[in-house]
């Protein structure tokens, strides 16, 4: 429990669930974390950074796709953030704009790598929670 709460340090980002308590014996959460670690080259970090910038078009999933986009950059080398950002976004006409903003909230959310429902989505990204979840709502 003491190291749920407390975090975990890996690849100089910190795991931490905040909302994790026990309840006879057992250790629940308000959100599972699921651990991600890829080994890509920069050309397929391009491609999953493209598609989740793609995907802040969509309403219900915009939010996600974002924190996503940011926790990606975060565990990016300095190299490969320099890289991207010095050379590949003129050479592919890649949005500049755009990776400048994820890679100044990675630098205002270092060390943070999960995020709760709560913290991930705002308030159309709540439904996609809800639905995924099966949890009756109401839309208004």
């Amino acid at each position: 429990m003491k190291a749920l709460r407390e975090g975990i340090s890996v690849m100089d980002q910190e795991l931490r669930l905040s909302d994790v308590q026990l309840h006879n014996r057992k250790v629940t959460a308000v959100s599972t974390m699921h651990p991600l670690f890829l080994a890509q080259n920069l050309t397929q970090i391009i491609c999953m950074l493209e598609g989740l910038r793609r995907m802040e078009n969509n309403w219900v999933m915009s939010s996600y796709a974002r924190n996503t986009a940011v926790s990606i950059w975060c565990q990016l080398s300095q190299y490969a953030r320099e890289r991207i950002r010095g050379t590949l976004v003129d050479l592919m006409g890649l949005d500049a704009g755009w990776y400048e903003r994820i890679s100044h909230e990675a630098e205002m959310h270092s060390g943070t790598m999960f995020y709760n429902e709560a913290e991930a989505s705002d308030q159309y990204g709540l439904l996609m929670y809800a639905m995924k979840g099966g949890i009756p709502c109401c839309i208004r």
